[in-house]
């Protein structure tokens, strides 16, 4: 079956032009946002199914992923830090995630809370809980842009499972 979205967004430039945001198709329907620090080209990706998508693009535009951040620990948003965990590269990224879920989140190495700061390079931004789709769902706000995993959907709100 082929992706549900047939041609990715460019990327864009966040409020202050400290991140430039890449969307990437994975799997079927699932998109992994890559946040790439302008100044220092740190690289994070934000949650994902599956590793390799984020690898091929990294190295086709000469990209050098530094970490992942992770909203919530269902499969295709940390499958890609199982992917990683197999190929032994999870463990020189920064993995970032909630404090609450930790023992969920492979390779985790920053346990975060509502209103914790975190830094992307030069690029500063706050997590907030967003729970309701998933117990211990966290939500980045870096330099105006939101990265809220399955908080919000095209439709609407995300489903509901525990939260």
């Amino acid at each position: 079956m082929p992706h549900v979205v047939t041609r990715a967004t460019a990327p864009f430039l966040s409020a202050t032009g400290a991140l430039m945001v890449h969307q990437i198709p994975s799997i079927t329907d699932n998109l992994i946002w890559l946040a790439v620090c302008t100044q220092t080209g740190a690289a994070a990706a934000v949650d994902g199914p599956e590793a390799s998508s984020v690898l091929e693009y990294c190295q086709r535009n000469n990209i050098r992923l530094s970490a992942i951040f992770n909203t919530h620990t269902h499969p295709d948003h940390i499958g890609i830090n199982r992917d990683l965990a197999k190929q032994h590269k999870l463990r020189n990224l920064r993995v970032v995630g909630s404090e609450s879920r930790a023992a969920d989140i492979p390779g985790i190495t920053e346990r975060v809370r509502e209103g914790a700061r975190v830094q992307l390079g030069d690029a500063a931004g706050e997590v907030w809980l967003t729970e309701g789709h998933l117990d211990g769902h966290i939500s980045f706000l870096i330099d105006g842009v939101l990265f809220c995993g399955d908080t919000l959907f095209a439709g609407g709100c995300g489903r509901i499972f525990d939260g």
